[in-house]
């Protein structure tokens, strides 16, 4: 007597509800992305502050990066300290966001009020600093 055995069909995996998950997962990591400004690749540690506000403005001011190195950077471009006054006047139309200074906190106080008369040169007279919150917030003295 002779069986006849049904053929197996091969497993196939069904790429096209593939497809559309890998479509879905991309849109979904594409929206939820946040991109970020091109900063110069130097670090800066800024000074800490108890009593420093957060400015509500959402929008992005133009950066003027001081280093301990003693060296001024206006976005990512390097500038030297006696052309930066001219370099801030020059941007200052395109800053519509104003101008804020991110200063390490080992740059000499001599070289902060260079840049500080500088801006002031350049008619800048709202300049607003970058500072972090204190790490070990202690609880205030009870008078």
């Amino acid at each position: 007597m002779q069986f006849y055995t049904k053929r197996r069909r091969m497993p196939v995996i069904n790429v096209v509800s593939l497809i559309d998950v890998f479509c879905l997962l991309l849109i979904f990591f594409i929206v939820t992305t946040t991109f970020k400004k091109e900063e110069p690749k130097i670090q800066i540690k800024v000074p800490e502050s108890a009593t420093a506000q957060k400015d509500p403005q959402t929008q992005e001011p133009l950066i003027i990066y001081a280093t301990k190195a003693q060296e001024i950077y206006l976005g990512d471009q390097k500038i030297p300290i006696g052309g930066l006054s001219d370099a801030l006047k020059s941007r200052k139309s395109q800053a519509k966001y104003g101008f804020s200074l991110k200063a390490d906190t080992d740059v000499p106080l001599g070289f902060f009020v260079k840049v500080m008369d500088a801006a002031k040169e350049a008619g800048i007279s709202d300049l607003s600093m970058f500072t972090e919150e204190p790490k070990n917030m202690s609880a205030p003295a009870a008078p």
